[in-house]
């Protein structure tokens, strides 16, 4: 993790064996700084992560780096079916699952499962958005 306004890694979060690294994200405002005020957990990173087939939300604390709370994500469908070594390390793994945080939701992409919209204060399940495969290819003129 690296801090942007120093230019300097902040820190370095290792996986576990079964852990896989998908995606990160943070709250940042429309000039592009943390939307502050005085609740530091409009200041945390969020990293989308894979436990086998569990998908987790994890909450750190950009203050110090440390864990906050893991909010659960659903599961993993094995989603490597176009070839890709879900390993979190290729380029093809990383476009399998992103994540979106806002100031109220938590939004995790995942392919083959659509999209999953959960609280960001509680954690709990919000909604759930299926994308269904389009059956025509479109053709640009």
């Amino acid at each position: 993790v690296w801090d942007l306004n120093r230019g300097v890694l902040a820190a370095k979060i290792s996986a576990s064996e079964d852990q896989t690294f998908l995606s990160l994200a943070s709250i940042t405002g429309q000039d592009g700084q943390n939307n502050g005020d005085n609740d530091d957990t409009k200041r945390n990173y969020y990293i989308l992560t894979r436990h086998g087939p569990k998908l987790l939300v994890q909450e750190y604390q950009s203050s110090n780096n440390k864990l906050v709370r893991k909010i659960k994500s659903g599961k993993w469908d094995g989603g490597d079916d176009d070839g890709a070594d879900v390993d979190g390390n290729d380029v093809q793994s990383n476009l399998l699952a992103s994540l979106v945080v806002t100031a109220s939701r938590v939004v995790v992409r995942t392919k083959g499962h659509g999209i999953r919209i959960m609280d960001k204060d509680s954690g709990k399940k919000m909604g759930k958005i299926k994308i269904k495969a389009s059956s025509s290819a479109a053709e640009c003129p």
